[in-house]
C-alpha cells in the first residue's frame, strides 16, 4: 500500500517502515521497538528479560538502533519520562537525545457526571484493556483486586466491585467463590463508547494495582472524576502523585508475601 501524498507517517509502537516516507514513532517504553523479536514459541519476550548483554548480542539491535539514527526517523515521542532518558542510554548514542520528545498523555474530561450521594453506597471499578484479553486479567493485578476487596467487603456490605473483564478460563476457584459472594458485577462484552461513560460515572473509585503503567485507563478514570488508587508498578508515578490526585500503594513482591 502506498501513499504517494503523504510527506510523514505516525507509527504507533513499532517501526514498522523502510525506505518510503520520513516518520515519527510514539512509544510508551523501548520494548515494542523490537518487535517482532525476540519470539519463543511463538510468544513475544520482553528484551529487558534476556538482559543488555542479550539485547546488544542479537541480530535485531543494531536494525532497530539502525532504523532511529536514520535521517528518515525525525522524532521518537515519548509520554513517559523514564523511557524518553533512556533511549539515548540503550543505544549507546547521545545524539539520539536530539530527536527525542517527552510529551505526557492526556485525554479530554468527561463530557458529563452522574449525580451521586451517599446513600448511593461505594462502587469499585477494574477494567481490562480496550482488547479485553484474559491474559490482562492477570497482568492488571486482578488478584490483588480479588483478595483486598474480600477483606473490605467483610466488613462493609454496602460496596460493589464492578470488573469490566473477560475471566481466564484457569482462575482459581478462591477467586470465583469471591466474585459469587461479595457483590461483584462482571461485564465481559464489549462495551460501545456510550456504555463505558456510563460504567465510569457509576463508580466512585477506580483500582489498578498493575505491574505497569496503563495510561489510557489511568487518565480516563481521572476525566470522570474517580478516585484512582493503583499500585506503584513501573511508570504509574509519573501521572499519579500520592495523595494528591490519587493513591498509589506499594505492591509486595513475592519475597515480602512469603
Amino acid at each position: 500500500m502506498s501513499f504517494p501524498d503523504s510527506v510523514l507517517a505516525f507509527l504507533p509502537s513499532t517501526p514498522f517502515i523502510f525506505g518510503q516516507i520520513p516518520w515519527v514513532i510514539e512509544i510508551e517504553d523501548t520494548t515494542t521497538l523490537f518487535a517482532p523479536f525476540p519470539r519463543v514459541n511463538g510468544k513475544r519476550v520482553y528484551p529487558r528479560l534476556l538482559g543488555l548483554d542479550g539485547v546488544y548480542d542479537s541480530g535485531f539491535f543494531p536494525a532497530v538502533k539502525a532504523l532511529l539514527l536514520d535521517e528518515s526517523c525525525r522524532g521518537i515521542i515519548c509520554h513517559v519520562r523514564s523511557t524518553a532518558d533512556s533511549i539515548p542510554i540503550l543505544f549507546g548514542n547521545p545524539d539520539l537525545a536530539e530527536k527525542v520528545s517527552h510529551i505526557p498523555m492526556g485525554i479530554g474530561m468527561a463530557p458529563y457526571y452522574k449525580n451521586r450521594t451517599e446513600t448511593d453506597g461505594v462502587t469499585i471499578l477494574f477494567t481490562n484493556s480496550w482488547h479485553q484479553g484474559a491474559t490482562g486479567f492477570y497482568l492488571r493485578g486482578g488478584l490483588d483486586l480479588l483478595e483486598a476487596y474480600s477483606m473490605l467487603h467483610s466488613e462493609n456490605k454496602a460496596l460493589r466491585l464492578i470488573v469490566r473483564s473477560k475471566l481466564p478460563d484457569d482462575l482459581d476457584v478462591r477467586y470465583r467463590q469471591i466474585i459469587e459472594r461479595c457483590n461483584v458485577m462482571v461485564i465481559d462484552r464489549f462495551l460501545p463508547v456510550d456504555e463505558i461513560r456510563s460504567l465510569f460515572d457509576s463508580a466512585d473509585i477506580y483500582v489498578l494495582p498493575s505491574a505497569r503503567l496503563h495510561v489510557v485507563s489511568i487518565l480516563q478514570a481521572m476525566a470522570h472524576g474517580l478516585a484512582v488508587v493503583a499500585s506503584d508498578g513501573w511508570g504509574i508515578s509519573e501521572y499519579i502523585e500520592h495523595e494528591r490526585n490519587g493513591l498509589i500503594v506499594p505492591v509486595p513482591t513475592a519475597r515480602h508475601r512469603g
